[in-house]
């Protein structure tokens, strides 16, 4: 697993590749509208045209091309390290979500 995390600490992530905090974030909005689409039926639509839509939405929010957070999300998958850190960001950006809808 780790062979094929950067060599040293100093090794350079490409420019083309986003930076961990806006993967953060973008992956988090798509597991938001992944939930929206789960937990709100909609006639007409499949959910999976509604998620593709969602996510076009998102990466305009977040100014990338579903190309560039496509050669990102695959860089991070072949960094199995950098890719673990992204999600355990992810999960704690979600659970803080949830406690402050949830009032707590």
């Amino acid at each position: 697993m780790f062979a094929c995390a950067p060599k040293t600490e100093k090794e350079k992530m490409p420019d083309a590749i986003l930076p961990q905090q806006k993967m953060v974030n973008i992956i988090s909005d798509m597991h938001l509208a992944e939930a929206i689409v789960v937990a709100t039926p909609h006639g007409g639509d499949t959910n999976t045209q509604r998620v593709i839509d969602y996510y076009g939405f998102i990466y305009k929010k977040h100014n990338v091309t579903k190309e560039s957070f496509k050669t990102s999300y695959d860089y991070y998958i072949h960094h199995p390290v950098l890719l673990d850190s992204v999600y355990s960001d992810v999960i704690t950006k979600l659970s803080d979500k949830e406690t402050k809808m949830r009032g707590r």
